[in-house]
């Protein structure tokens, strides 16, 4: 048996872990230019071992947390740069500004490592101070909202984003909730409670529309649109007979009587009305369907 197959992922991702282990300020404040661009070449040149050796040998739902490490690692280590000025521009260019923009938020939120909910609370309802403006800049960006605010984020990176920061998102949400429980949504509310309020008032909509297309669909049932359906084309295919045998009669040259002919002429009409009806029925359930789908996405 091969070495290749016996990989073991953890010893390629010793510096990547490291790192992960540090904080942006740490890795800024304690490793200076050089110690860092010695990281960041050792940590490529794991990074680029792990690929060839390692990946292709194990499952792809362990590759994918180990690639999130190495991309995680070598994005706080190439925000260093970037934050601090010091060029390097073909390390930092590896990442987008959207990226940097939402790492540098994340790790500005450790404040609330030492706070708890109810910490939270407390300066939400002052309504000033670091920890006020964290929350409220969390909300403003859609934070909560991982398919609009991360969608910046390739896969790996986001789902490491999320495991590295996801007891801090809780904290701040479970804040948010139990604040708006406590105290509701003011007259004058705030940056957080309009933030919240939009949230409710989205999925009230939402509820309202799948309700109202839920309705319609029943009424369809209730008034047995595929019955409906089959006495019409029953129908239809009744008129086009007896269309058929006016028109040889005519042909043959015998008398068609008035009241026949009157006969025929209103039930097509009566056919057409009909489904000139069922059509503007299915449409409507049609539209209220798309604006549930809508509303859902």
């Amino acid at each position: 048996m091969s070495s290749i197959s016996k990989c073991n992922p953890d010893e390629y991702a010793r510096i990547a872990e490291a790192i992960l282990r540090e904080d942006l300020e740490s890795l800024m404040r304690t490793f200076s230019t050089e110690e860092r661009v010695e990281l960041w070449n050792e940590l490529r040149k794991s990074w680029k071992k792990y690929i060839i050796e390692c990946s292709p040998t194990i499952p792809k739902d362990v590759d994918k947390i180990y690639r999130g490490k190495f991309r995680f690692a070598q994005l706080l280590l190439a925000a260093t740069f970037k934050f601090l000025g010091e060029g390097y521009d073909d390390i930092v260019k590896m990442f987008k500004d959207e990226e940097y923009e939402i790492l540098r938020d994340f790790e500005e939120y450790k404040i609330l490592d030492n706070l708890s909910v109810d910490d939270i609370v407390e300066f939400i309802r002052r309504r000033e101070g670091k920890v006020y403006e964290i929350v409220r800049k969390y909300y403003e960006k859609q934070y909560n909202m991982l398919d609009r605010a991360w969608g910046h984020l390739i896969g790996d990176l986001a789902y490491m984003f999320n495991q590295r920061y996801k007891d801090r998102r809780k904290k701040i949400e479970e804040a948010v909730i139990k604040y708006v429980k406590r105290f509701g949504l003011l007259p004058t509310i705030s940056e957080i409670e309009e933030a919240v309020k939009k949230v409710v008032e989205a999925s009230k909509f939402r509820n309202e529309v799948v309700n109202e297309a839920s309705k319609k669909l029943i009424q369809l049932e209730e008034l047995g649109i595929e019955e409906r359906l089959e006495e019409l084309e029953r129908r239809r295919r009744e008129l086009l007979s007896r269309l058929s045998d006016v028109e040889e009669r005519i042909v043959k040259g015998a008398e068609v009587g008035t009241e026949l002919v009157s006969n025929l002429e209103n039930a097509k009409n009566e056919v057409v009305k009909s489904h000139e009806e069922l059509e503007k029925l299915v449409s409507s359930v049609e539209e209220s369907l798309r604006e549930a789908i809508n509303a859902l996405g």
